[in-house]
């Protein structure tokens, strides 16, 4: 909204301020497409406590098979396959989060 505090929606979302203004200055360079019309789209997603993790945490052998793809365009492409454990995805994830 115009006059909205950039620190306070940012706050209220749970985002850096500093991102948000990194956002902004995008959006007014024409730099944020809507790719929704080319199918890719982002989905919401919830880090979960150690708590939540083994509350629904599978039992081995229901795990199944599959993939895990994460893109970094213009960068990388890194595919995790199989059923990897908990401690290699916790360590996948923090080197990728710092």
């Amino acid at each position: 909204m115009p006059g909205a505090s950039v620190a306070r929606v940012a706050r209220e979302h749970g985002v850096n301020a500093n991102q948000v203004f990194a956002w902004r200055g995008l959006y007014k360079q024409g730099l944020l497409v809507d790719r929704g019309v080319s199918g890719v789209r982002l989905l919401p997603v919830h880090i979960a406590t150690a708590d939540e993790v083994d509350a629904c945490a599978i039992a081995p052998t229901q795990r199944t098979a599959g993939s895990i793809n994460l893109e970094f365009p213009g960068k990388a492409l890194m595919t995790i396959e199989g059923s990897p454990d908990r401690e290699s995805l916790r360590l996948v994830l923090e080197r990728l989060l710092r």
